[in-house]
């Protein structure tokens, strides 16, 4: 990310001022054709720009997500094989005494787990082995005797959840802050507020330059139109939905978009929806159907209530500029 962002020769910062140099040119002299041509494909480079670094920055998270995805198997597999050291060891422990073999191989496996998250050991008179996660000691557990529970990191509203699995589901844990996969997860945030940061300076970009470009005239005196676009609003589904329900969000005014995350959530009581977000002057109601500025949503499925959609207005901005 610091390579990428760190001011050079040809990062966005300079060209976009190199679009406002072009800009300058033509005011200079707005009769001359030359200026206009080159404002315009300074204007494509700069939209070409936005889309590079939202690739680039994608296929970063992509990256940082395999490899997550590879630790996360990796740790699940070291706590079964734990789990099995535990088996063994109470086993061989019956006649006595454990090898010291296995209560090497017991360390070594332990090693290894804390490479890859925080971790609590606490162990039995015979040497068994039980973990938890996170260094607070309240953690839920990762292995207790021969069982061991599986953990899993899950996509939610562009970040990243770990879960474990507790009386047979997977349950939302905050007890993995530190080793490998703790930094990963960083990584992930990191990478993708850096993207939500371009993605609202691409709308920001895109609103301003066209209210502007709005109020100008060409050589023919028609009223100018938008200079820029950007991509349609993004919706997604809340990860806590305990139904199918889904939506269509369709935009009829990118103009008129509500600057903000906005979220829709079903109440059950009232059976209907309210969309709320920041830059909403108040909220919007609906059964099947939410309008709001800019946009309406089709709502379909049967919601329980409690269950959310979200719609983001930022999120491709910088891919589809």
């Amino acid at each position: 990310l610091e390579n990428m962002l760190l001011p050079n020769e040809g990062d966005l910062g300079a060209q976009i001022a190199d679009f406002f140099d072009s800009l300058r040119e033509v005011a200079a002299d707005p009769a001359d054709i030359a200026p206009r041509a080159v404002a315009i494909e300074t204007g494509k480079s700069l939209a070409a720009g936005f889309n590079n670094y939202a690739m680039q920055i994608d296929q970063m998270k992509s990256h940082i997500r395999n490899s997550l995805t590879d630790q996360v198997n990796a740790l699940n597999l070291l706590a079964d094989a734990l789990a099995d050291i535990n088996g063994r060891i109470s086993a061989s422990g019956q006649s006595g005494s454990s090898p010291n073999s296995i209560l090497d191989l017991r360390d070594q496996t332990l090693g290894e787990i804390s490479k890859l998250t925080d971790i609590t050991v606490n162990y039995s008179g015979r040497g068994v082995a039980q973990v938890k996660l996170g260094a607070s000691g309240v953690g839920p557990l990762l292995v207790d005797a021969n069982q061991s529970f599986a953990i899993d990191v899950v996509d939610v509203n562009g970040g990243l959840q770990p879960t474990i699995m507790s009386a047979g589901q997977q349950v939302a844990t905050n007890q993995i802050s530190a080793g490998i996969i703790s930094g990963q997860i960083d990584a992930f945030g990191l990478a993708d507020s850096t993207l939500e940061d371009i993605n609202h300076l691409a709308q920001m970009m895109s609103n301003e330059m066209n209210a502007q470009h709005r109020q100008g005239r060409t050589l023919e005196g028609v009223s100018g139109q938008n200079m820029f676009s950007v991509a349609d609003l993004t919706l997604s589904t809340g990860i806590a939905n305990r139904s199918a329900v889904s939506g269509n969000a369709t935009v009829l005014d990118p103009e008129a978009l509500p600057m903000s995350k906005m979220t829709a959530t079903y109440n059950g009581e009232d059976e209907r929806w309210v969309l709320t977000g920041e830059a909403l002057e108040q909220p919007v109601f609906g059964v099947r159907r939410l309008e709001a500025p800019g946009f309406f949503i089709q709502i379909n499925g049967e919601p329980r209530s409690g269950d959310t959609l979200h719609l983001d207005p930022f999120a491709g901005a910088a891919a589809g500029f």
